[in-house]
């Protein structure tokens, strides 16, 4: 059945990425999140291949963010009036082992790699100030992939587990980052129904950051919900 597989590459970019969202909120340092709104909210997002092999996609992002009010950066810094623009180029890669497991079951690893570029301005103090950065980004693995489907192939069900490592490149006191420098937990769910013959996918993904401290700034982010 060739229609779900072209599902399963678009969902394989459904990994955690690392590039910062600009928001309102002041749980997290420099106002910095794994989840980036609308970046992930692609088909497939409860599929976990039914298929033996491994699946392979590219995506690309491109995000522009504003903050008016103060933001931490660790410590004591504060910006004013933080605006970045980020561009990031995302290689994930799935793969389902010929397991033998019962029933509808199957299981999945997963992973991708980030690099990317971003650039910011801001005031920190009496002075403006801009900054910009590329490099790679936070490499995401996600050890834990199950899922389920029905016979019909067009209803899904998963539950996984992401791991977000700080590989990316960050630097204390810099306003322009691709890496968050703490490691994040994401479990999550997701489900996905197909209604091939009208070309229709409802999908939707449910996940919790959870996030480690910054160990050069002391600073804790906190968890995170993020919904698709």
């Amino acid at each position: 059945m060739p229609a779900p597989k072209a599902y399963m590459l678009a969902a394989s970019a459904v990994v955690a990425a690392s590039f910062l969202c600009l928001d309102k909120a002041r749980a997290t340092e420099a106002v910095a999140g794994r989840y980036i709104p609308g970046a992930f909210a692609g088909p497939g997002a409860g599929i976990v291949p039914p298929t033996p092999g491994f699946y392979w996609a590219v995506s690309n992002i491109y995000y522009h963010g504003e903050a008016g009010s103060d933001v931490p950066f660790g410590g004591s810094s504060i910006a004013v009036g933080l605006e970045a623009d980020i561009w990031a180029t995302i290689f994930g890669g799935l793969y389902v082992p010929d397991w033998d497991l019962p029933g509808n079951w199957t299981y999945g690893f997963q992973a991708a790699i980030p690099v990317g570029w971003t650039g910011a301005t801001a005031t920190v103090g009496p002075f403006d100030a801009d900054d910009e950065v590329a490099g790679l980004g936070d490499i995401a693995f996600a050890p834990i992939m199950l899922g389920w489907h029905n016979d019909a192939l067009n209803t899904f069900f998963s539950t996984s587990l992401t791991i977000t490592a700080p590989t990316g490149t960050w630097e204390e006191g810099e306003l322009a980052f691709v890496g968050l420098n703490y490691w994040t937990f994401t479990p999550a769910i997701g489900f996905t129904r197909l209604v091939p013959e009208h070309g229709l996918d409802f999908s939707a993904k449910l996940g919790i950051d959870i996030n480690t401290e910054n160990q050069d700034t002391d600073y804790y982010s906190g968890r995170t919900v993020s919904f698709l």
